[in-house]
């Protein structure tokens, strides 16, 4: 499945090439699905019913917040890898 994308130019702020201007790669987002369309769509896919869904879904994002709070990184077979990013705001 291909993933719609938009450009947008920006100004590198630091490093060696503070000052350049790049061209980056934004993925367009066509909607939002809820907490709730998910849940309903793998009941509709399995056997379980949406209160089954729901709550295996919240234990799971609780351990996964859980493991990224005590330092470590959940990978997810297909999906990627979660972790813990920081940074500092940009000035423009």
């Amino acid at each position: 499945m291909a993933i719609s994308y938009r450009t947008v130019t920006r100004k590198v702020m630091a490093g060696e090439e503070k000052g350049m201007t790049k061209v980056y790669g934004v993925p367009v987002r066509s909607k939002f699905i809820t907490f709730r369309m998910l849940c309903k769509r793998i009941m509709i896919q399995s056997s379980a019913t949406r209160g089954d869904v729901s709550l295996i879904l919240q234990n799971f994002m609780d351990s996964v917040i859980e493991y990224l709070e005590t330092g470590h990184s959940v990978q997810m077979d297909g999906m990627g890898t979660f972790h813990i990013c920081a940074g500092s705001p940009c000035r423009v």
